[in-house]
Protein backbone atom coordinates (compact mmCIF):
# COMPACT_ATOMS: atom_id res chain seq x y z
CA UNK A 1 0.00 0.00 0.00
CA UNK A 2 1.38 3.39 -1.01
CA UNK A 3 2.04 5.88 1.77
CA UNK A 4 0.11 9.12 1.69
CA UNK A 5 1.70 12.54 1.81
CA UNK A 6 3.59 13.52 4.94
CA UNK A 7 2.17 16.30 7.11
CA UNK A 8 4.22 17.70 9.98
CA UNK A 9 2.10 19.33 12.67
CA UNK A 10 3.88 21.71 15.04
CA UNK A 11 1.30 22.14 17.78
CA UNK A 12 1.54 22.13 21.56
CA UNK A 13 -2.20 21.60 22.20
CA UNK A 14 -2.90 17.88 22.55
CA UNK A 15 -6.62 18.53 22.00
CA UNK A 16 -6.04 20.28 18.67
CA UNK A 17 -3.68 17.51 17.57
CA UNK A 18 -6.25 14.84 18.43
CA UNK A 19 -8.95 16.59 16.39
CA UNK A 20 -6.60 17.00 13.42
CA UNK A 21 -5.54 13.35 13.62
CA UNK A 22 -9.14 12.17 13.67
CA UNK A 23 -10.21 14.38 10.77
CA UNK A 24 -7.18 13.62 8.61
CA UNK A 25 -7.61 9.89 9.20
CA UNK A 26 -10.99 10.21 7.48
CA UNK A 27 -9.52 11.98 4.44
CA UNK A 28 -9.27 9.98 1.23
CA UNK A 29 -5.62 11.04 0.93
CA UNK A 30 -4.68 9.25 4.19
CA UNK A 31 -1.62 11.34 5.05
CA UNK A 32 1.20 10.26 7.30
CA UNK A 33 1.01 12.58 10.28
CA UNK A 34 4.00 13.51 12.42
CA UNK A 35 3.55 15.75 15.45
CA UNK A 36 6.09 17.91 17.25
CA UNK A 37 5.19 19.84 20.38
CA UNK A 38 7.45 22.89 20.19
CA UNK A 39 9.37 25.05 17.76
CA UNK A 40 12.80 23.59 18.46
CA UNK A 41 11.48 20.07 17.95
CA UNK A 42 10.01 21.23 14.61
CA UNK A 43 13.41 22.54 13.51
CA UNK A 44 15.08 19.30 14.64
CA UNK A 45 12.55 17.26 12.63
CA UNK A 46 12.98 19.36 9.49
CA UNK A 47 16.75 19.33 9.85
CA UNK A 48 16.77 15.55 10.31
CA UNK A 49 18.77 15.81 13.50
CA UNK A 50 18.77 13.81 16.71
CA UNK A 51 15.89 11.36 17.01
CA UNK A 52 14.65 12.50 13.56
CA UNK A 53 17.80 11.55 11.65
CA UNK A 54 16.26 8.43 10.08
CA UNK A 55 14.25 9.70 7.08
CA UNK A 56 12.82 6.21 6.55
CA UNK A 57 10.96 6.70 9.84
CA UNK A 58 10.60 10.49 9.77
CA UNK A 59 9.87 11.52 6.18
CA UNK A 60 10.51 15.07 5.08
CA UNK A 61 7.05 16.69 5.10
CA UNK A 62 4.99 17.66 2.08
CA UNK A 63 3.19 20.21 4.28
CA UNK A 64 3.85 21.89 7.63
CA UNK A 65 0.95 23.01 9.83
CA UNK A 66 2.53 25.51 12.19
CA UNK A 67 1.11 27.05 15.35
CA UNK A 68 2.48 30.46 16.32
CA UNK A 69 2.49 30.09 20.10
CA UNK A 70 4.71 27.19 21.09
CA UNK A 71 7.40 26.61 23.71
CA UNK A 72 11.15 27.01 23.10
CA UNK A 73 10.79 28.63 19.66
CA UNK A 74 7.59 30.23 18.41
CA UNK A 75 6.10 29.80 14.96
CA UNK A 76 7.67 33.01 13.65
CA UNK A 77 11.14 31.81 14.64
CA UNK A 78 10.51 28.45 13.00
CA UNK A 79 9.18 30.05 9.82
CA UNK A 80 12.14 32.42 9.63
CA UNK A 81 14.51 29.46 10.08
CA UNK A 82 12.73 27.46 7.34
CA UNK A 83 12.78 30.27 4.78
CA UNK A 84 16.48 30.94 5.44
CA UNK A 85 17.30 27.41 4.23
CA UNK A 86 17.45 27.03 0.42
CA UNK A 87 16.48 23.35 0.60
CA UNK A 88 13.20 24.19 2.34
CA UNK A 89 12.12 26.94 -0.06
CA UNK A 90 9.26 24.91 -1.56
CA UNK A 91 7.90 23.46 1.69
CA UNK A 92 4.29 24.69 2.04
CA UNK A 93 3.80 26.22 5.48
CA UNK A 94 0.28 26.85 6.76
CA UNK A 95 -0.04 28.88 9.92
CA UNK A 96 -2.89 27.44 11.99
CA UNK A 97 -3.45 29.68 15.00
CA UNK A 98 -5.94 31.25 17.39
CA UNK A 99 -4.43 34.70 16.88
CA UNK A 100 -6.63 37.20 15.12
CA UNK A 101 -3.99 39.94 15.26
CA UNK A 102 -3.32 41.66 11.95
CA UNK A 103 0.33 41.98 13.01
CA UNK A 104 0.63 38.19 13.32
CA UNK A 105 -0.91 37.58 9.92
CA UNK A 106 1.21 40.25 8.22
CA UNK A 107 4.39 39.01 9.88
CA UNK A 108 3.67 35.40 8.93
CA UNK A 109 3.22 36.30 5.27
CA UNK A 110 6.32 38.52 5.31
CA UNK A 111 8.32 35.59 6.66
CA UNK A 112 7.07 33.33 3.87
CA UNK A 113 3.93 31.53 5.09
CA UNK A 114 1.81 30.12 2.29
CA UNK A 115 -1.43 30.53 4.19
CA UNK A 116 -2.70 31.90 7.50
CA UNK A 117 -5.75 30.17 8.93
CA UNK A 118 -7.57 30.77 12.17
CA UNK A 119 -8.34 27.75 14.27
CA UNK A 120 -12.10 27.45 14.23
CA UNK A 121 -13.87 27.86 17.58
CA UNK A 122 -15.50 24.42 17.61
CA UNK A 123 -14.17 20.91 17.25
CA UNK A 124 -16.56 20.23 14.37
CA UNK A 125 -15.30 23.26 12.43
CA UNK A 126 -11.65 22.33 13.04
CA UNK A 127 -12.43 18.84 11.81
CA UNK A 128 -13.91 20.27 8.60
CA UNK A 129 -10.94 22.61 8.11
CA UNK A 130 -8.44 19.81 8.55
CA UNK A 131 -10.18 17.75 5.86
CA UNK A 132 -9.68 20.65 3.43
CA UNK A 133 -5.96 21.17 4.12
CA UNK A 134 -4.57 18.11 2.33
CA UNK A 135 -6.66 18.82 -0.75
CA UNK A 136 -5.52 22.40 -1.06
CA UNK A 137 -1.83 21.89 -0.44
CA UNK A 138 -1.10 18.30 -1.36
CA UNK A 139 -2.93 17.52 -4.58
CA UNK A 140 -1.04 18.39 -7.76
CA UNK A 141 -2.53 21.19 -9.81
CA UNK A 142 -4.04 20.28 -13.15
CA UNK A 143 -1.48 21.54 -15.64
CA UNK A 144 -3.84 21.11 -18.60
CA UNK A 145 -6.05 24.01 -17.50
Amino acid sequence: MEKGPCILVAEDSADDVLILQKALSQSFIRPQLFVVKDGQECIDYLNGSGVYADRAQHSFPDLLLLDLTMPRKNGFQVLEWIRSRPGFKNLPVVILTCSQKLYDMTTAYQLGANSFLLKPPSQKDLSELSRFLPLRFLLPLDSSA
